[in-house]
């Protein structure tokens, strides 16, 4: 993380993960999971009503007022005022209440999902009488499946459409739809549909611009004020809801509808929600990732960028024979090219993308296809191949049946005579011809 704190941690409450936190991340912001948190109210509070209603106080933003008003009359109305669990609980409200947690960005994870979701893939493979080598091939494979559930989102957003007009500011909703991902866009436009269940009661002003003072239909008792900027480039809700989810909230497209913005402005975007998350920002001209000193660590960057980017490359050139071998060509260039920038044989500026990776006179062709070998033809087929005799060649009896087989020692032109013209086929010697007493062995 090149020396980067996180600046906000989720765990199970655990206490000796809570001191070590306390001891190395003095910065990080902890929050509780809510799936242990409720599990355990549960078990000290047998009446399930109570546990609904604390999950009200958890969600849910009040100001800091509101919400120990509800958490005093929700001690009294269950009965565990003086319960150890309820003082303990009062103590972490920073760690679990949305209204001590509103401005701190948590990705909109409330539990320990991440690590589970892993984890639990993690053990379809795994278990203790793996090898160690198993082990690493088991995490290879399910970092592979992740991948390519990855790969599969990305390319289902970018190749698929969906359903438009389904809130009442259709210009946003469809430059939203081009611009986040497919899941991201789905829970933004859940947003933009409950923003008509406000209304705007007043405006003040103010310094930098105009302060909204929405109410909720029909409970007129939930308010909540925006402050939108002179130029309408900025809005700010006191709920704080994108300041923790990284998205706009419902109060803050009214207030967008309110004052005829018909374009979702920059600052309500967060990137890494978006279809080119993975892009690198480019701080220099031959840079495309964070700068730091460590060569070690500049390389580790490049290499997590270029997996990122090729994510999606394994699952789109599976999808068809055309795509397969179109893929396999690409990278058999690339990986021509790039070893040639390694080896520093290319310099970069002389780089072309119109000339297709045609440096020094090199260019890989298309490998020649061969007739693969193996066995001949089954006997009785066109091109079966017949055994020949290793004496005199030719087919229809062995060497152990050839007539020729004394003679063994003999060259002749076994191929283009009849067995009747053996004898002209001996080898001559100064005219005399040898026969088989003078050439057998004493």
């Amino acid at each position: 993380m090149d020396g980067i704190k996180p600046k906000t941690v989720t765990t199970d409450g655990d206490e000796a993960i809570k001191i070590a936190l306390m001891e190395m991340m003095l910065e990080a912001v902890h929050k509780l999971c809510y799936w242990h948190l409720h599990n355990k109210t549960i078990v000290k509070v047998k009446d399930p009503a109570f546990a609904s209603k604390m999950t009200d106080l958890v969600f849910k933003y009040y100001s800091v007022d509101e919400f120990e008003q509800k958490w005093a009359d929700l001690k009294y109305e269950f009965d565990i005022e003086g319960t150890n669990y309820a003082k303990i609980l009062h103590e972490r409200r920073k760690s679990w209440a949305e209204s001590y947690l509103g401005a701190k960005f948590f990705c909109g994870m409330t539990t320990t999902q991440r690590n589970e979701g892993v984890n639990a893939v993690l053990k379809k493979k795994l278990n203790r009488s793996l090898k160690l080598y198993e082990v690493v091939r088991a995490i290879d494979m399910s970092l592979s499946w992740i991948r390519q559930r990855q790969a599969f989102d990305d390319y289902e957003t970018l190749h698929s459409s969906v359903e438009l007009e389904k809130t009442n500011m259709p210009q946003i909703e469809e430059q939203l739809s081009n611009l986040y991902t497919r899941n991201m866009f789905y829970k933004v436009r859940h947003q933009m549909q409950k923003q008509g269940r406000y209304t705007v009661e007043s405006t003040s002003d103010d310094d930098k611009g105009i302060i909204l003072h929405l109410l909720k239909y029909p409970q007129s008792i939930v308010k909540r004020s925006v402050m939108v900027t002179t130029d309408r480039e900025y809005f700010v809700c006191e709920c704080q809801y994108i300041l923790s989810f990284g998205t706009p909230c419902r109060h803050i497209f009214e207030a967008m509808k309110h004052v005829k913005v018909i374009e979702m402005p920059e600052s309500l975007i967060l990137k890494q929600w978006t279809l080119n998350a993975r892009e690198p920002n480019h701080i220099g001209p031959n840079e495309t990732y964070r700068h730091c000193e460590n060569k070690n660590t500049k390389d580790q960057a490049r290499f997590g960028s270029i997996t990122s980017k090729m994510a999606e490359i394994p699952y789109i050139g599976s999808r068809s024979h055309e795509a397969y071998e179109e893929t396999m060509r690409q990278l058999g260039k690339m990986h021509i090219t790039l070893q040639m920038y390694v080896n520093h044989e290319v310099d970069e500026g002389d780089y072309d993308d119109n000339v297709k990776w045609q440096h020094h006179d090199q260019v890989v062709l298309e490998p020649i296809v061969t007739r693969s070998k193996g066995t001949a033809k089954m006997k009785g087929s066109k091109n079966a191949m017949k055994r020949k005799c290793s004496i005199c060649k030719k087919t229809g009896h062995n060497k152990a049946t050839c007539i020729r087989k004394g003679h063994q020692k003999i060259n002749y032109d076994s191929d283009d005579e009849d067995d009747e013209h053996f004898e002209d086929a001996m080898p001559q010697c100064g005219g005399t011809t040898h026969t088989d007493e003078e050439m057998t062995p004493q």
